[in-house]
């Protein structure tokens, strides 16, 4: 975090880890809104499932309700052959039932019952076959319609197990109440016939009724059968609004499990089926995949702001380097001028203290002539401007400015700037310098840097012509409109082989003799003027040595 901290201080590298939090937000948002998209269709797909299941499972219900209903009246059919079911003898009514029986393998038996209420087969044998008080013959009885009758859940006096009867009324030749046929389906049978099917582990299917009660489960939960279950609002959507299927997601009442849920009517009839696929099975899939999303991108993360954290760790480092090199490319030039700058303040001040000799004689020896003092201090003014400039120049030149602002000067004051920190060097040596006209243009830009660069070109030339037999360099300047100025350093050289030029603005590249060159003068020059969005080039078109800055006019102050 600290190297966060101080590289965040630095703007250039602060829009950098912004721009990497930004694309990573971007891809974190991207992440979420795959996973957001992949969750709703893996849902959708867990509907689908639940739904086609249960289409197959409401239908092998109604086959099943259906098939008894056709054997209930069918028997009624056939015990109106005689003129009441009391005419028929209890042996022959028993083998017509095991008959009937056998075509519905699902119930666990087929009975006929008076209208006292009685088991025309089985009172008997059992008195506890007296049906007169079961749901479903009551409601036989009391009613005006003939229709199947479903009863609720209860036990078998017979077996014992939990069963739903289907009965239908049987009316006497003067349409009066008769008694009923009837058939027990063991309620388990529904549990079983899903048991065979290949479902997901956590998976359960639910026959429930209009009442709101719980018919039939898978897996079988036999203390749950014939309670009521919240299930209001699919009753309600089921068989009010008449919607075909209804789908949820809800946590069971029963084992706690959340599951994703089609409820389907089955048929006219007053049940509907729930089938529930386990959501965290089926979606087992997706959260897998959502963990490896999440750790890859927090792995990815990791990795890449690591990364960028070195890489701009680097980059500052060469940065700092590259100012180093840049302050030393300076303080060697002051070093190889340091003989003339000396000696181009020292004869201002030996002009300065033989005035003040003259001064001070002519006071002692009373010969004060004020004409003459005059003179002397005009001079003495004229040569400590001298030197304030040289000094000026010196220390603009050598001062660390990396974080200085641009602003806008003078090409003028540029190239003026330049030459007093040469000029003794210059003057004390056979190469003769040429300035021509300077345009009267600004350039946006950090002086003392543009005047690194100038003096480094002059500074390079000079070494190149220094033991040729012709000795000149000229500066001169050529404006490109009213938008770019171009400053070209020429010299008397006759230009640089193409072996060299191409790596000549490398860094550590230098002809030079060893000791007298490091080789990033021009790299630095290169780096300064990229900054100023200029540009620093060889011109090849030019038969002696030409080196050009270009630089674009900040404004124009005259014509």
């Amino acid at each position: 975090m600290k190297e966060i901290s101080r590289l965040l201080k630095k703007s250039q590298y602060k829009r950098i880890i912004f721009l990497f939090c930004f694309v990573s937000a971007l891809l974190l948002i991207g992440v979420a809104v795959e996973l957001g998209l992949s969750y709703f269709y893996e849902i959708k797909r867990a509907r689908s499932d639940a739904d086609n299941l249960n289409q197959a499972f409401q239908t092998q219900i109604e086959s099943t309700f259906k098939k008894v209903d056709m054997v209930l009246l069918n028997t009624i059919e056939l015990l109106k052959s005689r003129n009441s079911i009391e005419d028929w003898k209890t042996e022959d009514l028993s083998k017509i039932l095991i008959e009937k029986k056998r075509f519905i393998p699902e119930a666990q038996n087929v009975f006929v019952v008076g209208k006292d209420g009685r088991d025309r087969v089985r009172f008997k044998i059992n008195s506890k076959f007296n049906l007169g008080d079961r749901d479903y013959f009551y409601k036989q009885f009391s009613s005006v319609e003939n229709k199947l009758v479903f009863s609720k859940p209860l036990v078998s006096r017979e077996t014992g197990r939990l069963v739903i009867i289907l009965s239908r009324k049987i009316l006497d030749k003067n349409n009066q109440f008769a008694g009923i046929v009837a058939a027990g389906v063991p309620l388990i049978y529904f549990s079983k016939f899903y048991s065979e099917l290949n479902l997901l582990p956590d998976s359960a299917i639910t026959i429930n009724g209009i009442d709101n009660l719980l018919y039939s489960r898978y897996p079988w939960v036999e203390k749950f059968i014939g309670f009521p279950l919240q299930n209001q609002d699919m009753i309600r959507e089921l068989f009010y609004h008449n919607k075909r299927a209804v789908f949820a997601e809800r946590k069971s009442r029963i084992d706690g499990v959340t599951r994703i849920t089609s409820a389907r009517r089955v048929g006219d009839y007053d049940f509907f089926v729930i089938t529930a696929l386990s959501k965290s099975q089926y979606m087992a899939g997706w959260y897998t995949k959502c963990a490896i999303y999440i750790i890859s991108f927090i792995v990815l993360f990791v990795f890449a702001l690591n990364f960028l954290i070195r890489s701009l760790k680097a980059l500052n480092d060469l940065e700092e380097q590259r100012k180093v090199a840049v302050q030393n490319a300076k303080l060697t030039s002051l070093g190889e001028m340091a003989g003339g700058i000396a000696h181009e303040i020292n004869n201002p001040l030996a002009i300065i203290s033989g005035r003040v000799n003259l001064m001070i004689k002519s006071i002692d020896s009373n010969q004060y002539d004020p004409e003459a003092f005059k003179t002397s201090l005009d001079k003495i003014g004229q040569t400590t401007e001298r030197i304030a400039k040289i000094v000026k120049s010196l220390k603009a030149f050598s001062r660390t400015n990396e974080q200085d602002p641009f602003v806008p000067t003078q090409v003028k004051d540029v190239i003026e700037h330049t030459i007093e920190i040469c000029r003794e060097k210059f003057r004390t040596s056979p190469v003769s310098l040429k300035i021509d006209s300077i345009p009267d243009v600004q350039i946006n830009c950090r002086e003392s840097q543009i005047v690194q660069v100038v003096l480094n070109l002059l500074s390079n030339a000079f070494d190149a012509v220094e033991k040729l037999d012709e000795k000149w360099i000229e500066v001169k300047f050529e404006m490109i409109g009213s938008e770019k100025i171009l400053i070209k350093v020429i010299d008397s050289g006759m230009g640089i082989p193409d072996s060299v030029a191409n790596n000549i603005m490398q860094p550590f590249f230098t002809t030079k003799e060893v000791g007298k060159g490091t080789g990033l003068g021009l790299s630095i020059s290169k780096g300064i003027i990229e900054d100023h969005n200029g540009k620093i080039y060889l011109d090849k078109e030019v038969s002696n040595t030409c080196f050009v800055i270009e630089m674009a006019i900040y404004q124009s102050i005259g014509l």
